[in-house]
Order: C-alpha cells, then structure tokens, then sequence
C-alpha cells in the first residue's frame, strides 16, 4: 500500500485512518486489540481518537477509546510505528454541500490536508441500512464486486484536499473494504454518477 503525505507535514500515513469511536462501545479491549492487530498487518498505519470516546456508554466517562488504544501500544510496542490523530471535518458522499462550498476552498487555498470523519456516515453509506432488494440493484457494487464501503471510501479518496478518510470497523471484513478503496481507480464516469446521486 502506498503511503501519503499529510499536508505540510513530514509525516506519511496510509489513506485509510481507523475511527477509534468504537473501542470501549461496540467492542471491548480484546476485541479492540484483534481488529487493531488485524488492520495494522493490512498495512495501515493511522488510528484517530478523542478523549470523548466513548463517553455516551453507560458507565463510560471518554478517554475508554484513548487508554485501549495507549495499552495496545504499550503491549505490541508499537508507539513509533503509529500516528495518532484527532479530526479535521465532516464530509463524505452523502453530506456534501457544507465541506464542498465553505470548507474546501479554505483547505485549496492554505494547502491544508482534510482528514474527514463520519466517511460513512455512521453506516449509512455502508448499505447496512437498506433492504437486499436495495442492495441487488446498485451498478457501481455490481461493477466492482466490492461494498458499499469500499465505493464510498474511494469516492472520498478521488476528492481535492482529502488525504484519508477515517472510518470504523468491528469486523475483518470491515477492514477488507478499507483495503478495496484503496485499490479501486473509480473512472471518471463512475466519479460523475456517484456526484450526480448526492448531488444538493
């Protein structure tokens, strides 16, 4: 997998950054170190976090996402391998028009590297929230033979100023889908089809 620069930075990071907002919610310690392990063997390299995470469980306080994330490190020894982030914006295929109108031209212009969150818009444009019937008529899936992450994360990798979206996962196949994007060149037509059906 080939790294990018982030903006004006020394740092290389790969394009896919794994969304920390899941450890110590949907999964728990051993399961947050098993898909850790699982996505830094893939290749990548960036993990984001925030001292909120994941204050919204009950009986959680924030900084659960933070200190499963520091005693994975600590265990694999890995604190020099890993890049921590925080985020940059919102954006992704579904919710456009803020980023693109107001954001973007800001981030061209002071040659800033967007790391966008929410690139699935919390499952949304994962297809886990349509019908199999829904899902049985998507040309681009059916073109690709990938998920609709995989199409949603690559859109996002074709944008100007995006440097690597950040998205979550719970399951391996999850992460295949983070390895999809990034091998798949969506054409230009692909590009025009997937801007017309957001479109605002």
């Amino acid at each position: 997998m080939e790294n990018v620069q982030l903006g004006n930075t020394d740092l290389q990071i790969a394009p896919i950054i794994f969304g920390g907002n899941v450890f110590g919610w949907t999964l728990n310690e051993e399961e947050s170190f098993r898909i850790l392990d699982i996505f830094i063997d893939r290749g990548f390299n960036t993990i984001d976090t925030s001292n909120n995470y994941s204050h919204w469980v009950s009986g959680n306080v924030g900084t659960e996402s933070e200190k499963i994330i520091g005693k994975w490190l600590k265990e694999r020894n890995l604190r020099d391998k890993i890049v921590l982030a925080t985020k940059v914006g919102e954006y992704n295929l579904y919710d456009r028009q803020h980023f693109e109108e107001f954001l973007r031209p800001v981030a061209e212009k002071y040659n800033l590297a967007v790391i966008p969150y929410y690139s699935l818009a919390s499952g949304f444009l994962s297809g886990k929230y349509k019908s199999e019937e829904d899902l049985e008529n998507s040309a681009r899936k059916d073109k690709y033979n990938v998920s609709y992450s995989a199409i949603s994360l690559a859109w996002l990798l074709k944008q100007q100023t995006v440097v690597a979206p950040i998205a979550s996962a719970t399951k391996e196949n999850h992460i295949d889908s983070f390895i999809d994007a990034v091998q798949l060149n969506l054409s230009e037509e692909d590009l025009a089809i997937l801007n017309e059906a957001s479109t605002y």
